[in-house]
């Protein structure tokens, strides 16, 4: 049997990634895998091909962002029957990280890393503003904030380098797509 296994991004992952793929194929003898590594944009270009064609990759790297996107054009497997089965396990995840793989219930895609989140704020410029800052605010409490240091200063209240750094997580998923038995994909029956 050969699964295809797709991912973008740095060298450094590939060969860490490529690293474990051996180990896996030594622990299971039966299974191949064909890896397919790309930079960011062409992969999502390809992936997007494949997914229309009906032909995804068997196991890919995935923003979450993207799962339910995927999950309502049949795109995805619900991972849950291979837990419960034992076949996958989420022992060795701090609680609440494989929750980012979860859409409506259903979990799509496993965790490959998490990052932690941080806002960095610029105490003089709130407090030239008349802002005291302070922890614990809601989003809204912030956002109020951050319209009373503009409207005062005319200086925007926040500056994002990347947007994936202020309004998502950057979790990686692993996710398995749908697929009919054939030989050359995963099927859903326990290998």
């Amino acid at each position: 049997m050969t699964i295809r296994y797709s991912w973008w991004r740095a060298d450094e992952r590939a060969k860490k990634i490529n690293e474990t793929i051996k180990l896996f194929e030594k622990k299971y003898p039966k299974i191949k895998v064909k890896t397919d590594f790309q930079d960011y944009q062409s992969f999502w270009e390809k992936f997007q091909t494949q997914a229309s064609g009906g032909n995804p990759p068997d196991v890919f790297q995935n923003a979450v962002t993207f799962l339910r996107k995927y999950d309502r054009r049949g795109v995805l497997l619900d991972l849950g029957s291979q837990i419960d089965a034992g076949n996958i396990s989420l022992s060795n995840f701090r609680a609440g990280v494989t929750k980012v793989g979860e859409v409506d219930g259903k979990q799509l895609g496993i965790p490959v890393g998490s990052n932690t989140m941080a806002l960095v704020i610029d105490k003089k410029v709130f407090r030239k503003a008349g802002v005291e800052p302070a922890t614990g605010w809601s989003w809204d409490e912030y956002f109020k904030a951050l319209k009373s240091i503009h409207d005062k200063t005319k200086v925007p209240g926040t500056r994002a380098t990347s947007a994936s750094c202020t309004c998502t997580t950057s979790t990686s998923a692993r996710t398995a797509r749908r697929s009919t038995p054939r030989t050359d994909s995963v099927s859903t029956r326990p290998i």
